[in-house]
């Protein structure tokens, strides 16, 4: 028999791929990036508008244009400053609470103080609520009593838990709704420092 040359056949190998824990690191970097850019960018993370409750007299418009994060991330809301910034522009709000949730939902529900008297004075008139804030009229509720004043209200101390600035103290709203209660209908009240 005739014998056969040796033949050495070899076989394509495939390379030992060995993954370390850097490349597992710089993959989830990069798959988390990409992550956090699409919710950045995403129209579904975005404020397109926001749900307020309890509102009679300011226009959602001007809350609206308050709030100022129509249009941005979810992820950019701060709830502190945004409720702040609505007690300083809204004195005429009494209570806020805010809620936020994903996708993109914002939730605020406020209480408006309701005007019990106004303040004239010079060009300028004010409501006043109970609680002696006062705030630019707006909408048809007008109080019953009237003040006509030459000048602004002594000055009183703010109690330290204050959420909107006093011009007057409770207790003189009281006197001045008890004595408009004294006279004749639609009599004005005069106030002279």
């Amino acid at each position: 028999p005739s014998r056969l040359p040796w033949v050495q056949v070899r076989l394509p190998s495939l390379p030992e791929i060995s993954v370390g824990w850097r490349a597992i690191s710089g993959t989830m970097t990069v798959l988390l990036a990409m992550l956090l850019f699409f919710l950045w960018t995403s129209p579904i993370c975005q404020v397109v508008s926001v749900e307020v409750n309890g509102l009679k007299r300011i226009p959602v418009e001007d809350f609206n244009h308050t709030l100022g994060f129509i249009g941005k991330p979810i992820f950019t809301v701060d709830i502190e400053h945004t409720l702040s910034n609505l007690q300083t522009n809204f004195p005429e709000l009494a209570e806020i609470s805010m809620q936020v949730s994903l996708p993109a939902k914002v939730r605020i529900q406020v209480k408006e103080r309701q005007p019990v008297l106004v303040w004239m004075e010079e060009n300028i008139t004010k409501w006043v609520a109970a609680d002696g804030v006062a705030f630019p009229p707006l909408g048809d509720n007008h109080p019953l009593t009237v003040v006509k004043a030459s000048g602004s209200p002594p000055l009183i101390a703010q109690p330290d838990n204050a959420t909107a600035e006093q011009f007057l103290s409770p207790d003189t709203v009281k006197a001045l709704l008890s004595l408009q209660a004294m006279l004749p209908a639609g009599t004005q009240l005069i106030y002279d420092e």
